[in-house]
């Protein structure tokens, strides 16, 4: 019986190299100009002519930080899949004691039942509590199916951080 693995390196680099080529490809079809950095990141900021994507942020306040979002696409072995990541949307001064509860359970309360991962992880240097969210679905080479649910899960993303400030701020009314 040979191994398979032993070619896997080859293969893998060339179907990852298939996946990122199809990702430039449609993301240059839904207005996006940018390319895999040598850590495999594709990062763009949001296309601000699709509305549907901002629909529930009405406020210049909640605005600023739609501009984070970074796209990556992973690999590993038969396992392929694409990731969406809006890194750091929101930071909390640690010595903030009762917003980083409220935010700790405005995390797991959002974190229930739905399809986005939100965390948080604690910058020592400058003393803040930093959340990113993420949102995964599995890589086919098909286009529809990529923008479709690229799309999908950008909303998705979008929502889920929608519910945790409201958490929050459902958390801060209670604590009046």
């Amino acid at each position: 019986m040979t191994n398979n693995r032993s070619k896997s390196p080859l293969k893998k680099d060339q179907k990852i190299k298939e996946m990122q080529d199809t990702v430039i490809k449609i993301m240059a079809e839904m207005g996006y100009d940018s390319m895999f950095d040598e850590d495999g990141y594709y990062p763009f900021s949001l296309n601000t002519d699709n509305k549907d994507y901002f629909r529930g942020f009405d406020s210049e306040e909640e605005m600023p930080y739609l501009s984070d979002v970074c796209f990556i696409i992973s690999f590993d072995y038969d396992l392929r899949y694409i990731e969406i990541t809006e890194h750091c949307w929101k930071t909390i001064k640690l010595d903030d004691i009762k917003e980083v509860e409220r935010l700790k359970r405005a995390i797991n309360q959002s974190n229930f039942g739905y399809s986005v991962v939100t965390a948080y992880w604690i910058n020592e240097e400058e003393q803040t509590i930093e959340i990113s969210s993420n949102a995964g679905y599995p890589y086919l080479p098909n286009e529809a199916y990529l923008k479709d649910l690229f799309n999908r899960k950008i909303k998705d993303i979008l929502c889920k951080n929608w519910f945790i400030n409201h958490y929050l701020e459902e958390d801060r009314k209670k604590s009046i």
